[in-house]
C-alpha cells in the first residue's frame, strides 16, 4: 500500500489542512480591543477633535484679524483724506482771504486815486 492511500496519511492531510485553514481564519478575525486600547483610541479621537476645533478657531481668528486690519486701513485712509481735504479747504480759504485783502487794498488805492483826481480836478 502506498502512503497516499493509507488511512493515516489522509487523516494527517485533513488535519493539517483543517489546522491551516482555521489558523488563517483566526488570523483574519478582528480581535476585541482591550480596555486600554479602547481608552487610547478614544483619546486619539478626542485629540483629533480638539486639534480640528483649534485649527478652525485659529482660522476664524485670522480672518477676523485680517478684516479688522482692513477696516483699520480704511479708517486710517479716511482720516488722511479728511486731513487733506481740511488742509486743501484751509489753503483755499487762505488764498481767498489774500485775494480779498488784495482787492480791498486795490479798491482803497483806486478810491484814493479817484478822490485825489476829483480833488485836483476841482482845484484847477
Amino acid at each position: 500500500m502506498s502512503e497516499l492511500n493509507s488511512p493515516t496519511s489522509g487523516d494527517a492531510f485533513r488535519q493539517q489542512h483543517y489546522h491551516n485553514h482555521s489558523f488563517h481564519q483566526e488570523k483574519h478575525l478582528p480581535e476585541e480591543p482591550s480596555e486600554i486600547e479602547k481608552v487610547e483610541s478614544e483619546n486619539v479621537q478626542n485629540k483629533l477633535v480638539v486639534e480640528n476645533a483649534l485649527t478652525a478657531t485659529q482660522e476664524a481668528f485670522n480672518k477676523y484679524i485680517k478684516a479688522d486690519a482692513a477696516k483699520e486701513e480704511k479708517l486710517t485712509e479716511a482720516i488722511r483724506e479728511e486731513k487733506r481735504n481740511r488742509a486743501h479747504a484751509a489753503a483755499k480759504k487762505k488764498a481767498w482771504e489774500v485775494k480779498k485783502a488784495q482787492r480791498t487794498k486795490l479798491m482803497d488805492k483806486t478810491t484814493q486815486v479817484s478822490s485825489n483826481h476829483i480833488y485836483f480836478h476841482h482845484q484847477a
